[in-house]
């Protein structure tokens, strides 16, 4: 059983259940589309939090994300979301290079969620499944172990962690 939840998030007071979407000055609404099995049942359920007001801007509501034929008139507005990710995980790397080197571990902790979140979006990006609500489409772990590794035996290395951001971010755009 699919089913689909619409929820508003305002900055300032948290999440709350609603039928319609109202926007102001306030917050950012969003529109959270639950995907999968029931919703006692976390390993079926898979959400995305996309703006319904992009969704409108190519035709789409939050329903049709629940048929893959829609792929092709969402992926502007993906691309339009992963690039906004990609900018802010940007940003991330940035203040991660300015973390000095000899707090390692403080670095590294900000490494591996953004060159996890780099190969997510890479997959996503490039998905031709990410609709269909049967394929998961996430990093596999021997990817999370590769970052892992790289990072941890190179030392948190600013030289080798932003080529591989940089390799990364080529990939994602």
């Amino acid at each position: 059983m699919l089913e689909i939840v619409t929820t508003t998030f305002d900055a300032s007071s948290g999440p709350s259940l609603a039928t319609s979407v109202d926007n102001d000055s306030q917050g950012t609404a969003r529109t959270r589309v639950v995907l999968g099995g029931s919703r006692s049942d976390p390993a079926l359920v898979a959400t995305c939090y996309i703006p319904e007001t992009m969704l409108a801007e190519v035709g789409l509501a939050p329903r049709d994300l629940l048929n893959e034929t829609n792929l092709s008139r969402f992926r502007p507005v993906l691309s339009k979301l992963v690039r906004m990710a990609t900018e802010h995980l940007d940003q991330g790397w940035m203040y991660t290079m300015s973390i000095p080197r000899h707090e390692m571990r403080l670095r590294l902790s900000c490494m591996w969620p953004i060159l996890s979140a780099g190969e997510s979006l890479k997959l996503v990006l490039h998905s031709p499944d990410l609709l269909n609500p049967a394929v998961k489409v996430k990093i596999p772990r021997s990817k999370v172990y590769q970052i892992l590794a790289l990072t941890t035996f190179t030392g948190a290395c600013g030289y080798v962690g932003t080529a591989y951001w940089g390799r990364l971010r080529k990939q994602i755009a």
